[in-house]
């Protein structure tokens, strides 16, 4: 499967939200640190934050903060979170700002966490307790490991 460059994003949220037709929507995308604008550290602790539609608003019961203003999200995250935008469907987009380009067990644990806690608030709040299980997310993280060892590509894809 060839990757979707950046320009192409649109295209592709409009085939797949022509395929699909979800009630809500939430989506997980990364940011650098490097590239992150912000007071918080990265490189002292794992950062979550969010964005929402304007028909999410409100109904949000999660204490995770939104993107501080200036930090910029493209790609295949944005062309979701905009086509949600538009055709008013309900959608969250999680952003972990990364300090490391490979994934740590800390940095997954915490971001686990964080998806526990967005997982609460929607009808899919049966898969935050599988989040919220330590054997299950240390497996996760030893295959995680084992295919960053076997690939010569740094990326990770929960």
């Amino acid at each position: 499967m060839a990757a979707v460059t950046p320009e192409r994003s649109g295209v592709w949220a409009n085939g797949l939200f022509a395929e699909i037709h979800p009630e809500e929507v939430i989506c997980i995308s990364s940011l650098p640190a490097h590239q992150f604008l912000g007071q918080e550290d990265p490189t002292q602790e794992p950062l979550h934050f969010v964005l929402h539609t304007s028909s999410c608003e409100g109904k949000q019961k999660h204490a995770i903060p939104l993107l501080p203003t200036g930090n910029l999200v493209s790609g295949q995250p944005a062309a979701v979170i905009s086509y949600c935008q538009v055709h008013d469907i309900p959608a969250t987009l999680l952003v972990s700002v990364d300090a490391s380009p490979l994934p740590d067990g800390i940095a997954v644990k915490a971001l686990a966490e964080t998806v526990a806690k967005l997982l609460e608030s929607t009808e899919a709040k049966e898969l935050s307790g599988l989040l919220r299980q330590p054997q299950i997310v240390s497996e996760a993280c030893k295959e995680a490991r084992k295919n960053i060892r076997m690939s010569d590509r740094a990326a990770l894809y929960l």
